[in-house]
């Protein structure tokens, strides 16, 4: 709640502050959960296909915003777009992740 207030108040009340320090926490996080992912330690193949898409449909709708009011037939479209993404993105991650955990055993 406070983080939205701060938000809305502009950059006087510390809102460029708080969006690069939710910056920095998520580069940190999708940093190490990428690191765990391809090494074999742990799948994160979720989380990993989820963030790029959460980004495009973002920045798909914010950018339309800025032309036209986005209607009910952009978001069901992006939503479609939106599916097949995750998908193939799902599916190369976790082939990714099942040949890396399979490397880590043979050498171990």
């Amino acid at each position: 709640m406070i983080a939205v207030s701060r938000l809305r108040h502009g950059p006087a009340s510390g809102g460029p502050l708080l969006l690069a320090g939710i910056a920095a926490v998520a580069l940190g996080t999708i940093e190490v959960t990428w690191r765990e992912h391809s090494s074999g330690y742990r799948s994160h193949t979720l989380l990993l296909a989820l963030l790029p898409v959460i980004v495009l449909h973002s920045v798909v709708v914010l950018g339309y915003s800025f032309v036209a009011k986005p209607s009910e037939i952009l978001n069901v479209g992006m939503f479609a777009v939106d599916i097949a993404v995750f998908v193939v993105l799902f599916r190369l991650l976790r082939a990714r992740f099942l040949d890396a955990r399979a490397r880590a055993a043979s050498r171990g």
